[in-house]
C-alpha cells in the first residue's frame, strides 16, 4: 500500500511538471522605431511577438509599449500604448505595427522605445524572464513655453498703469533659458508683429515641468482709439528659445479701453440773485479724476446765499423720458433758465453766506462702473431769479475712471 502511494505522489508530480513545460513562451522577438524621436510627435513603431515553444497560446495577451531612459523595461518606465497579442500555435510570431504619441515631456539624448509581452501578467509561461525588448534611439526634447493663467482688469484708462498677473509654465522635457513675456495690445486673440507691444519682461531661466508667477505692468497709451482690444500675454515673443511648439505661447483677454474718468462742463446757466450760477465737479479722496472708489463734490457757486437747493443727476442731455432736452423753462416763467439733464437722482443742499454749496458722493467701487457717464447740474431757490423762482447752473458731463 506504502509503494502505491508513492506511485500515485510521483505519477502526481510527473503531470504537474509536464504541464508546467507545456505552457507556451512569449518573446519579443524584433523591435523597430524611429532613428529619431520629437516631442508630441506621432510615430509609427513594429514589434514581432514570438512563441518561442513547441506548445500553442491559447489565450489573448497584452503587450506594452514603454519609453525608457535605459533598456531595461519595466512597468515602472512611461507608457506608450498597448495592443492585443493574438493566440499563437508553437513558434508562430505575429508582427503588429502600432502608432504612439512622443510625450511632450522627454529629454535630450538616448533614449529607449521598449516593449513588454504579456504586461499584465495574465499567462503563465514556461520562462518570464525574456518578455521584453528595447531599441535604442534617439530623443529630441525641447523647452515648451506656455501662458497657463491670466489675472487682470477687463476696463482699461487711456494714460493709465495697470498690472497683470500670470502663471507661465514649461511643459517640455529641457529646462527654459533665459526669455522674454511681454503685454500686447491686438485686434484679435493672435499674436503678430504689428501688434502694440505695451512691455516686457525677461524671465531668467524656467525648469523642465516648473511654472512660475509673474506680474507685469503696463500703460495703455493715451491716445490708443476707444474701442475694445484683446490684452495678449506672450511668452518667448522675440523668440529666444528652441520650442517643440511655437503656437501656445499666447493667452488673450478681451478688454475695454475708454477714456479716463474726466469732467466736462456743458449748456448755459441763467442769472439769479447771486449772478451767473456755476456749477463743477471735483475728484475727492486723493483722486485726480472721478473714479470708481473715490468720492465726488457736485459743487455751486455765485447763487443765492443761504439757499434750499437740489443737485440733480441723470443719465441722459438728450432726453428726460419722452421729455427732449435741453428743456426750456420760459413757458413756466423760467425765463432763460433750461433743463439740461435728465432727473433721475436728486440730492438736496444749501448754500452759504457766500453762495456756495455742494454735496458729496462716494462712487461704489463697482468695475462695472468703470466707463459710465453721468450728467449733473444744480437747480436753485431763488425768487428774485424769475417767476418760477428758481435760478438752474450750467450742467456737467462726468465719466467714471479705473481703480487704481
Amino acid at each position: 500500500m506504502k509503494n502505491y502511494k508513492n506511485t500515485l505522489a510521483i505519477a502526481a508530480l510527473s503531470l504537474f511538471a509536464g504541464s508546467a513545460f507545456a505552457q507556451g513562451n512569449l518573446d519579443v522577438s524584433a523591435l523597430a522605431a524611429p532613428a529619431n524621436l520629437d516631442p508630441g510627435a506621432n510615430v509609427e513603431v513594429s514589434v514581432w511577438i514570438t512563441n518561442r515553444s513547441t506548445k500553442p497560446i491559447d489565450v489573448t495577451t497584452v503587450t506594452g509599449l514603454f519609453l525608457s531612459t535605459n533598456s531595461v523595461i519595466s512597468t515602472g518606465d512611461t507608457p506608450l500604448g498597448r495592443f492585443t497579442t493574438p493566440k499563437l500555435a508553437a513558434n508562430e510570431t505575429v508582427k503588429r505595427i502600432v502608432r504612439i504619441n512622443v510625450p511632450l515631456d522627454i529629454g535630450v539624448g538616448t533614449c529607449y522605445i521598449g516593449a513588454f509581452a504579456d504586461v499584465d501578467r495574465t499567462y503563465a509561461e514556461s520562462n518570464e524572464n525574456d518578455n521584453t525588448a528595447a531599441k535604442a534611439t534617439n530623443c529630441r526634447g525641447m523647452a515648451d513655453l506656455r501662458v497657463k493663467s491670466l489675472t487682470t482688469a477687463s476696463k482699461f484708462a487711456r494714460g493709465d498703469y495697470f498690472i497683470a498677473s500670470t502663471v507661465l509654465e514649461n511643459r517640455g522635457g529641457v529646462d527654459a533659458p533665459a526669455f522674454n513675456v511681454g503685454v500686447f495690445l491686438s485686434q484679435d486673440a493672435n499674436y503678430s508683429n504689428g501688434d502694440a507691444r505695451l512691455s516686457t519682461k525677461t524671465i531668467s531661466s524656467l525648469a523642465k515641468g516648473a511654472s512660475v508667477s509673474t506680474t507685469l505692468s503696463f500703460t495703455i497709451p493715451a491716445l490708443m482709439p476707444i474701442q475694445n482690444y484683446y490684452l495678449l500675454i506672450v511668452t518667448d515673443w522675440d523668440r529666444r528659445v528652441f520650442e517643440f511648439d511655437e503656437t501656445n505661447n499666447t493667452l488673450a483677454k478681451l478688454i475695454e479701453v475708454f477714456a479716463n474718468g474726466e469732467s466736462r462742463a456743458f449748456g448755459t446757466a441763467c442769472a439769479g440773485s447771486g449772478g451767473m450760477p456755476l456749477h463743477s465737479v471735483k475728484p475727492r479722496d486723493g483722486a485726480t479724476y472721478p473714479r470708481i472708489g473715490y468720492g465726488i463734490q457736485f459743487d455751486v457757486r455765485n447763487a443765492r446765499v443761504f439757499a434750499p437747493a437740489l443737485c440733480t443727476i441723470g443719465f441722459s442731455s438728450q432726453n428726460w423720458g419722452a421729455i427732449p432736452l435741453p428743456l426750456a423753462l420760459r413757458d413756466i416763467g423760467g425765463g432763460l433758465c433750461q433743463l439740461h439733464v435728465s432727473m433721475d437722482i436728486t440730492i438736496p443742499f444749501a448754500t452759504g453766506a457766500t453762495g456756495f454749496g455742494g454735496t458729496y458722493f462716494k462712487v461704489p467701487l463697482d468695475e462695472r462702473l468703470i466707463g459710465l457717464t453721468v450728467y449733473s447740474q444744480a437747480l436753485i431757490v431763488d425768487d428774485g431769479a424769475n417767476n418760477l423762482g428758481i435760478n438752474a447752473s450750467n450742467a456737467m458731463r462726468t465719466t467714471f475712471g479705473h481703480e487704481k
